[in-house]
């Protein structure tokens, strides 16, 4: 998840005051919305041109941005001004997941060899011996040509360290289910950690049924698809049908048509 900066002067920035009075509460909100967006898809600011039109606001709210300075045009849509002073880069936020990724990882393999450590402690065979192995027998003399072949084949075994069958990147079966049904598949850690949280307000079965559900929603868009630990955060498995672009109309699943909600 990452965070964005606003300026506690942010209210009586010169920016902001450019903006009419009575257009300026809806023209910073819709500010606010997209500078949460850009975060969440990793734009580095970059917005479409019909942003607006996703939160439910005018383009005028937009060009009012454009026009106080929080904005620019750009041939695709908009670009935040500023955005690396106040948020993280898109290769920043990459670089922030891999180094966290690398020590998770590092955490599971000290916690593997601890635990093949423990296990062979606990059956009686040295700890740097696999699980199994057996020790040094006492019942053939020393001199004999068997336990000098014993040993030297149990030595030459310690000197490898145990293989541990601990997955690495394991998640539970209940979770894949609701991930498969999901239909954008990015950040899968984050969106298990998000996923056991939900559990408690909802069953998994309402989530995969709510996941079906806005996967198949004909006026979901891909660009706008939310990532799913967002989704699950925001409890997105209760919301009804994705508006239309007319803000009162749905399309239908089986005609294709836009119909009246």
């Amino acid at each position: 998840m990452a965070w964005g900066l606003t300026d506690d002067k942010l209210h009586s920035h010169r920016k902001t005051l450019r903006i009419p009075r009575s257009k300026r509460c809806e023209s910073m909100g819709l500010w606010t919305l997209v500078n949460s967006w850009c975060n969440d898809h990793g734009t580095d600011g970059a917005v479409p041109r019909d942003i607006w039109d996703e939160f439910g606001t005018t383009v005028e709210s937009a060009e009012l941005l454009v026009a106080a300075g929080f904005w620019e045009d750009t041939a695709e849509g908009y670009q935040v001004v500023n955005w690396a002073e106040y948020n993280k880069t898109s290769a920043e936020l990459d670089e922030k997941r891999t180094a966290e990724a690398e020590r998770k990882r590092k955490w599971r393999e000290e916690k593997a060899r601890k635990a093949a450590e423990e296990k062979a402690r606990s059956e009686g065979s040295p700890p740097n011996v696999p699980a199994g192995q057996a020790g040094p027998s006492d019942d053939v003399p020393s001199e004999s040509a068997l336990t000098h072949t014993h040993t030297h084949t149990q030595l030459k075994d310690m000197s490898e360290p145990p293989a541990s069958n601990t997955p690495t990147n394991s998640y539970p079966a209940e979770f894949e289910k609701f991930w498969a049904a999901y239909p954008r598949k990015e950040q899968k850690r984050d969106a298990s950690k998000a996923w056991q949280a939900a559990l408690k307000r909802a069953s998994n079965e309402e989530l995969i049924e709510g996941a079906t559900r806005y996967g198949a929603d004909p006026n979901r868009e891909s660009q706008y698809t939310k990532l799913p630990a967002g989704w699950l955060r925001a409890d997105m498995w209760l919301d009804g049908p994705i508006q239309g672009k007319n803000g009162n109309q749905v399309r239908d699943g089986k005609s294709g048509l836009l119909v009246e909600r």
